[in-house]
């Protein structure tokens, strides 16, 4: 036998292999040789399907262990607090029975609540007229600042997710959110622990409800009176907000009749969803929520000077739940999304007129005191502390799980007061301290924690009178952090024994890899003579790609990091194509494809920051790419003409040399019903007619589904190159504007590498070098896809608006579906081509076991790549899991990314299983078209 040759996988083995005897170096050689013998022969005990199936339950298994460990909500505690314990905290147990615990006559509460009301909406200067549309956009409201002592501003500071049922929950609790709330944000439970609506109620108080139907949710059968409007149809500006202004006037006239009043408007946040922040809807919200503002204050100050002089005064509280971002999204901790306002304005039977905030700036260096040069700073008020300080206020028990503090600017907002608030922060403190002694019995707090803030509540007992203020103030401030560390319970062990699985995968992927590798013929003793330093570095990127999360700067700049690194990786693996081909409509092609792909319009307005961008290359591409501003009929005629080459594209690819025939006019049905839809939406301005809004629409999803359907029916029949133009119209609808192009340019990009690696194996059909460099392209091209489509690891990132395409009202089920597909739909395509592509670019050899070797080689460096992608994602978020943007930045990364790994593997699971039943029908005609 030849010293390079392999032996037959059947030859006899010799009897002395593994003995070591005078000639080591021959002994090991053979025993190598036979090592690697039986390596070979495993893989062929198991089919790559279901080597594929088990991969994609053991990295399943591993992400539920992590995240069962990682992403765990604080226990609720079912205790409710009392005005008993309530006196009893602040050392008064003997109080007079007609108070709680405060010794004041509590004020009537209006409070308004104005969903995603971000903070320069209400205090701003616009630089341009973009600006203007939305900074300091409510002069009316502004006004109020200026004319009386009693009107207090602050900026309100949220914490992540910042979402509406996370707000509202932490507002009237006094509690932190927990990031695994945010999976209830669609189907709002009722809040089972203590809160302000409920004490409320048990302190006999009456609650008058308009807005959000949010409220219902969280707080049933506990409103005297209500009246909730739908909150999830985005598309809906007016029917809420219209609502709120009509319940408001009839309420203040019925003021004898409630206690508090709130009202709930939803038209700013659904504005910035659709519009965008810098829109004129936007101005125009902005406009009616200032004159409501306006009207309701001056109504109630007018109702006041007819009150007797025994009734209560009257405090207005406008207040945000949460910021957006200029795209009007919203969910994560951004500066933009975190800080909102809240106006507090005691209106009374005198006027206290001062010009203390005649000018309205915020400095960032005077730490909230005035400053000469910007002048008057604005105090920040957390919103942990609202249900302490609003409690207070109302003169009702704080609720039992708060950990916020009163806070003392608001303390001279109260009227007839004869108690001090060192006595109200007493018993402050001493609720926050029953709070933790309850969590810390049952979920127990690190033994440091612990000992540190019985300390500080130790400290206050110890303090005399004249230092009581600042040991308070010592103690919240130790609580706050210390809750904001021990609130949720990580469960180490789980965390640990995910991340292992998921470790014993990635060894699993090596030694399949490795199998695959010595199947190939890679230990055949050859030396290579070349290497491929060009390739070397597409290999290195997608590495980058996948260790990156490690990273914070990186996941801030995701989006566009990953545009860089797959154009790069593009220009390295087309450079021999530059080079050996004379086709100029190829080489025009191969050119434009990468700016198309990466610059395209969907890319350019979800992820591409002109003002970011400083190289001059850049700033000239994003200026010839700013569809925006193109006519919109120039832009429609665009994705018309995108929509018809992709179809024409795929018609060629499939039939390449076959006549037209009623299949083929069949599938332009999809594809003319999106040009109408699109005509009449944008052109003509007709979406709220039935016929284009709905009918066209959903006409569009009857196609697809009853054609995949009867595809699926017939599998071994149907072409995967028609189900995916059955597909397709409806990915480009849900996509939005531009969808068209988005696709176009990404099938383009698709095409182009299928061609390139082809040609590559053809040349190089002894080496593995090609097969690993389409699974890196590939890796990088499955993110890419992800990001020039406008999405991002981010839950702010999602297109709500587009689940509502064809439809009025909300269905979990429906938008769900449709959401999940537009953000998921082409990803899943990428994963669902690969081993077809594979299959189709390996044709080019006549050797079947060595197609074979490619093909499991390839399919296993993939999967082998998202595993370690979901790998780096979980223990980065594991690592990181006490970081300040932990549930910002790393927990949303994981649970995307682990989304997006698990459909991949699904993806190319199922890709694999219509090979192995289609049995390659497509691969003669792609193979001459390519």
């Amino acid at each position: 036998m030849a010293p390079d040759q392999v032996p037959s996988p059947n030859a006899p083995v010799p009897a002395d292999v593994g003995k070591f005897g005078t000639n080591v170096k021959g002994n090991f050689r053979q025993s190598s040789m036979e090592w690697f013998r039986r390596l070979r022969r495993r893989p062929n005990r198991l089919s790559t399907l279901s080597i594929l199936c088990a991969i994609t339950c053991i990295n399943a298994i591993g992400t539920y262990l992590f995240s069962s460990g990682f992403l765990l909500t604080r226990k609720e505690l079912d205790q409710r607090n009392t005005c008993e314990l309530m006196r009893k905290y602040g050392e008064d147990p003997d109080a007079e029975v007609e108070y709680c615990w405060v010794k004041h006559r509590p004020p009537k509460v209006v409070l308004v609540v104005i969903d995603a009301f971000r903070f320069d909406f209400l205090v701003g200067e616009a630089n341009n007229s973009r600006e203007a549309l939305f900074k300091g956009r409510m002069p009316k409201t502004q006004a109020l600042l200026e004319k009386s002592r009693s009107c207090k501003l602050f900026k309100f500071l949220a914490d992540a997710p910042t979402t509406t049922m996370q707000r509202l929950k932490a507002l009237t609790t006094g509690g932190l959110p927990t990031f695994i709330d945010f999976s209830q944000s669609f189907s709002a439970p009722a809040i089972q622990e203590d809160n302000i609506i409920q004490q409320l109620q048990s302190n006999n108080r009456r609650t008058w409800f308009v807005g959000d139907d949010t409220w219902q949710d969280l707080f049933p059968n506990t409103m005297v009176k209500a009246m909730p409007y739908p909150s999830l149809n985005v598309k809906d500006l007016h029917t809420v907000d219209d609502g709120v202004e009509s319940f408001f006037p009839d309420a203040i006239e019925a003021i004898n009749e409630w206690d508090v009043l709130i009202g709930h408007f939803l038209g700013v946040d659904h504005a910035g969803h659709i519009f965008s922040v810098d829109d004129e809807e936007m101005a125009k919200k902005l406009d009616q929520m200032d004159n409501f503002m306006n009207r309701t204050i001056t109504k109630l100050e007018e109702k006041m000077l007819k009150m007797r002089k025994s009734d209560p005064d009257v405090l207005f509280l406008l207040i945000g739940d949460h910021g957006q971002t200029l795209r009007g999204e919203h969910g994560g901790a951004s500066k933009e999304e975190v800080e909102t306002v809240m106006l507090a304005y005691k209106i009374g039977r005198e006027k206290d007129l001062h010009t203390e905030y005649n000018r309205l700036h915020v400095c960032d260096d005077c730490q909230g005191h005035s400053n000469k040069h910007c002048g008057q700073c604005i105090p920040e008020l957390q919103q942990i502390d609202f249900a302490a300080t609003l409690s207070f206020i109302l003169d009702i028990p704080i609720p039992f799980g708060n950990v916020g503090s009163i806070s003392p600017l608001m303390f001279d907002l109260l009227s007839n007061r004869s108690h001090d608030l060192p006595a109200s922060l007493m018993a402050n403190a001493g609720q926050v301290q029953s709070a933790l002694d309850a969590y810390n019995y049952y979920t127990p707090f690190s033994y440091d924690h612990a000992m540190r803030i019985r300390g500080a509540y130790s400290a206050i007992l110890q303090t005399s009178e004249e230092g009581k203020m600042k040991s308070l103030a010592t103690y919240f401030k130790i609580a706050v952090g210390i809750a904001r560390a021990e609130w949720n319970e990580f469960n180490e062990y789980k965390m640990a024994c995910g991340l292992l699985t998921l470790l014993i995968s990635l060894f699993f992927h090596g030694a399949w890899l490795l199998g695959a590798l010595c199947k190939f013929g890679c230990s055949d003793g050859k030396k290579r003579k070349h290497v491929y330093y060009f390739e070397a570095i597409a290999i290195l990127i997608s590495t980058v790609k996948a260790l990156a999360p490690y990273s914070k700067r990186f996941l801030e700049i995701e989006a566009q990091a990953t545009a860089f690194l797959f154009a790069t990786s593009q220009l390295i693996v087309r450079r021999e194509l530059f080079a050996n081909t004379s086709s100029l409509s190829l080489l025009f092609l191969a050119l434009f494809s990468i700016p198309l792909s990466v610059y395209n319009p969907l890319a350019f307005k979800g992820q591409i920051d002109e003002a970011s961008c400083q190289s001059k290359v850049c700033s000239i591409l994003l200026k010839v790419f700013a569809w925006d501003e193109w006519t919109d009929k120039f832009q429609i005629l665009c994705d018309i003409f995108a929509m018809i080459s992709m179809v024409l594209l795929w018609r060629f690819l499939v039939k390449p040399q076959v006549a037209w025939g009623l299949k083929d006019v069949f599938m332009f049905l999809p594809a003319t019903l999106l040009a109408t839809y699109r005509l009449g939406t944008v052109s003509l301005h007709l979406s709220s007619s039935v016929w284009i809004g709905v009918i066209l629409p959903r006409c569009l999803y009857a196609i697809m589904i009853v054609h995949s359907v009867s595809s699926l029916a017939q599998i071994k029949q149907t072409s995967f190159s028609t189900l995916f133009l059955t597909v397709a119209p409806v990915m480009c609808l849900l996509h939005g504007r531009h969808g068209e192009i988005a696709l176009l340019s990404l099938c383009l990009e698709g095409l182009l590498t299928h061609i390139i690696l082809q040609n590559f194996m053809k040349k190089q059909s002894n080496s593995c070098i090609a097969v690993l460099i389409l699974s890196c392209l590939w890796y990088m091209f499955f993110w890419h896809s992800y990001f020039a489509t406008g999405h991002g690891c981010n839950f702010q990132s999602l297109n709500f608006i587009e689940a509502y395409i064809g439809f009025e009202d909300f269905d979990f089920i429906v938008q769900g579906t449709l959401l999940a597909f537009s953000t998921f739909s082409i990803p899943f395509w990428c994963s669902f081509l690969l081993p077809v592509s594979i299959n189709y670019s390996i044709h080019s050899t006549n050797d079947t076991k060595r197609a074979q070797s490619w093909y499991e080689i390839s399919l296993a460096m993939c999967s082998a790549l998202q595993t370690l992608t979901l790998f780096v994602a979980s223990s980065s978020a594991g690592y990181q899991r006490r970081h300040l943007m932990a549930w910002g930045l790393f927990a949303p990364k994981f649970v995307f990314d682990s989304l997006l790994v698990h459909l991949s593997q699904i993806g190319i699971t199922l890709g694999a299983l219509y090979l192995k039943i289609c049995s390659n029908q497509d691969a003669g005609t792609v193979k001459k078209a390519c």
